[in-house]
């Protein structure tokens, strides 16, 4: 099971999880609509409709994850490179960014505490 389907389903399940607490809600409104003496109707609406926007946004969430991984298992058998997927791409080029800043930050720090040991070279790299 690839990592796109391990997190699709996690999304799954959170979308599940969501539309049981809004059944829940549901049914306590109404059981709360019924009984005169209650002052929360306006809470449990306000948590209702706070738990559909979360449903929402996690059915979207998990349509997305959905589409990335019949993208990438596409992308495998017609035996493509992961990184020409666009998603991935955005990845690896910021991560390969990062790994270059760090690479500069640590030969200025190396220049800066070791350039007076002699033999120590800055532009190896670290062990």
């Amino acid at each position: 099971m690839s990592a796109l389907e391990v997190n699709a389903e996690i999304q799954q399940q959170k979308v599940n999880g969501i539309a049981d607490e809004i059944r829940k809600y549901t049914v306590d409104q109404s059981v709360e609509r019924n009984n005169p003496f209650s002052g929360k109707r306006d809470t449990i609406t306000s948590t209702q409709n706070t738990l559909a926007a979360r449903l929402i946004d996690a059915k979207f969430a998990l349509s997305q994850a959905e589409i990335r991984n019949s993208q990438v298992e596409a992308a495998k058998a017609m035996g493509k490179d992961l990184k020409d997927l666009p998603f991935i791409a955005d990845r690896v080029s910021s991560q390969v960014k990062d790994i270059s800043t760090m690479e500069i930050q640590r030969q200025l720090f190396a220049k800066r505490y070791f350039g007076k040991i002699s033999g120590y070279d800055p532009g190896e790299p670290a062990v």
